[in-house]
């Protein structure tokens, strides 16, 4: 194999290597702002249920 090949798949290797990382990293980012949202959402709902339980243990 010449020289020339050699480097042009090594480049090659080391762009798609960057890239999966990228993209793992995206993806992850995007995983975590989701879960931290869905966290809010069941944290608010916990909040209301027991807003609400707390008024109806009030009103009894």
């Amino acid at each position: 194999m010449s020289a020339t090949l050699i480097l042009i798949v090594a480049t090659a290797i080391t762009f798609f290597l960057v890239g999966a990382v990228v993209v793992a990293t995206l993806a992850m980012a995007a995983l975590s702002h989701n879960q931290d949202r869905m966290q809010r959402r069941v944290r608010l709902w916990q909040d209301e249920a027991a807003r609400r339980s707390r008024s109806d243990e009030s009103h009894t």
